[in-house]
């Protein structure tokens, strides 16, 4: 980002991704939760946790992506942060782990179903989500005739999704 961004750009992100990990905190401390670590790197942010319950984790997971949404009704008076923050929360509330929508999905669906059961369709409905993400930059690329640009953040989303180790023991203790 920082060579194709424009500084008062960059700068927005960076507040934006901060307020979307004080939402994430926020929402953690209020489920009487314990944070042990936060890691920040070219991959984003990560929370250490303590465990938590299902439905606990599924607040803490929503709460960076909808805090981020709720920050649209300062858009007059924080146009840059408002954007930066619509599309990291729109990105983040994709069903695919270990992206917090993915998160939020495997805790709704582990409320209702056995762990194994849960992993399964949560894999599916994650397969489904890239594929139609693929399939939609396939169609602006060469039905729409938009190029091959449309390809570059579909490519960019199933390399960082399905090609990064993500530990399953560490599953429920760290949200991004």
């Amino acid at each position: 980002m920082l060579l194709t961004l424009p500084i008062k750009w960059l700068f927005a992100a960076m507040v934006a991704a901060a307020y979307h990990e004080l939402c994430h905190i926020l929402a953690i401390r209020l489920c009487r939760g314990d944070i042990h670590q936060l890691d920040v790197s070219s991959e984003g942010a990560n929370l250490s946790i303590s465990s938590l319950s299902p439905s606990q984790e599924l607040i803490c997971a929503l709460a960076g992506p909808l805090g981020g949404l709720c920050l649209l009704f300062l858009a007059r008076w924080i146009p840059r942060i408002t954007v930066c923050a619509a599309f990291q929360s729109l990105y983040n509330l994709l069903p695919i782990y270990p992206l917090d929508g993915g998160r939020a999905l495997w805790c709704g669906i582990f409320m209702v179903l056995d762990e194994n059961r849960a992993e399964r369709f949560c894999k599916c409905v994650e397969a489904v989500c890239l594929a139609a993400i693929v399939l939609i930059a396939i169609y602006g690329a060469f039905i729409l005739k938009l190029g091959i640009s449309c390809l570059f953040p579909a490519i960019l989303i199933v390399g960082h999704t399905k090609f990064r180790k993500t530990p399953c023991k560490q599953r429920h203790q760290r949200l991004q």
